[in-house]
């Protein structure tokens, strides 16, 4: 049997622990040698994993993920003989955790009882799910607003396009009553052509006719009898 157990040892190991190993040690040597190798200098390794379990914070790891990390790092600790207590592994999760999840993290510290590690990790769990919910839903309001923005411009250029016609049909109407009044076609024509502007062209703002331009001529004769001034009755 005290050959059987040194190559269940030798058998189980890894091929540079078990070079360190003497082939012909007794069972008892040999895994006195395997416990220095993994429990050698165990205080200095107890106090780089307690700093590292410590300062460790979540970062942009996902819950799940940060929780078990967190729980490795008890469990190296315990094998070093640091017992890290469930309470106090608790407390660190929640001490490392991001600010998106500071208002769960004092609801959990402030909790009657203390939370387990397998309830805290179950409340983080839900707040991360619907952190995700909330952040998915002003994305897809924002698509839908982008939508009805970039619709509505071309709506009110036609809108802007049948003021410009009505206003230019009443300025077209006012013409025509102008022109049969006093025969604005042939003053347009012949102001047309002292312009030097084609009949075709386009023109700018429409110039309305005055009938009292032109000459006057004057004739001698008698001077009319001037109207009676009204008297009060």
């Amino acid at each position: 049997m005290d050959c059987v157990v040194p190559s269940w040892i030798h058998g189980t190991v890894s091929s540079d622990i078990a070079d360190a190993l003497d082939r012909g040690c007794t069972a008892r040597a040999a895994w006195l040698a395997v416990q220095d190798q993994f429990l050698g200098n165990k205080e200095h390794r107890a106090l780089y994993l307690d700093a590292a379990f410590r300062d460790f914070s979540q970062g942009d790891l996902s819950i799940n993920d940060y929780c078990s990390q967190f729980k490795k790092k008890a469990e190296k600790l315990r094998d070093l003989g640091e017992h890290i207590t469930d309470r106090t592994l608790v407390l660190n999760i929640l001490r490392g955790l991001n600010e998106q999840y500071s208002v769960v993290a004092s609801h959990l510290r402030r909790g009657r009882p203390f939370p387990t590690y397998a309830d805290a990790k179950a409340e983080l769990l839900m707040e991360e799910l619907s952190l995700k919910h909330c952040s998915t839903a002003p994305a897809t309001s924002l698509e839908a607003a982008a939508g009805t923005s970039a619709s509505a411009p071309s709506a009110a250029p036609s809108a802007s396009g049948g003021k410009q016609q009505q206003r230019r049909g009443k300025r077209g109407g006012q013409k025509n009553k102008t022109g049969r009044s006093g025969g604005s076609s042939t003053s347009s024509t012949a102001g047309q052509k002292a312009s030097g502007a084609s009949p075709g062209a386009p023109q700018g703002w429409p110039s309305f006719y005055n009938p009292w331009t032109g000459m006057i001529q004057m004739w001698p004769g008698p001077r009319p009898p001037l109207a009676p001034i009204p008297t009060a009755p």
